[in-house]
């Protein structure tokens, strides 16, 4: 139980500390096109990791915009996501069915399910990226010019 606490209390300070941080409306809303490019590629969770490693790095990613990509491309979203991708990357590809043996030709059909996938993948991860950036780069304007104090609001309440 001391251990939940003590990592609750690192959440909330880290946390916290996201939200004193000031960025500009451009820097969160590239924050959150990163975000979701590297969430909607099949990571298999190192896309957190990297994510760690480039808060550290950068001063100028909004950790917040960044992290927030996890919660909305969770792992719940990432099998809506591969299907769609193989269904793109194979309106994209429009790869012809192989003609080989059996074995070969469930071995051909396998990489090139894979690549068909990979490209939908890529293609989409553009897409959600490019929304992201507008969608996000709007709403931090708006906050920005109507100055709200939201942010200091949710550090006060902490």
């Amino acid at each position: 139980m001391r251990r939940l606490k003590s990592y609750r209390e690192k959440v909330r300070e880290e946390l916290n500390r996201a939200l004193r941080e000031d960025h500009t409306p451009r820097e969160t809303a590239l924050s959150a096109a990163l975000g979701a490019f590297v969430t909607t590629l099949p990571t298999l969770g190192l896309g957190v990791l990297f994510f760690l490693v480039l808060a550290k790095i950068f001063d100028s990613i909004n950790k917040l915009a960044l992290f927030a990509c996890v919660v909305v491309f969770n792992p719940a979203m990432k099998y809506p996501i591969y299907i769609l991708s193989y269904k793109v990357g194979g309106f994209l590809v429009h790869s012809s069915p192989p003609e080989e043996t059996i074995e070969v030709a469930m071995t051909t059909k396998a990489a090139e399910a894979t690549q068909t996938m990979l490209i939908g993948n890529l293609f989409l991860a553009f897409v959600f990226s490019i929304s992201a950036y507008f969608l996000v780069l709007k709403a931090a304007r708006t906050y920005e010019e109507k100055d709200l104090h939201l942010r200091e609001e949710l550090v006060e309440k902490m």
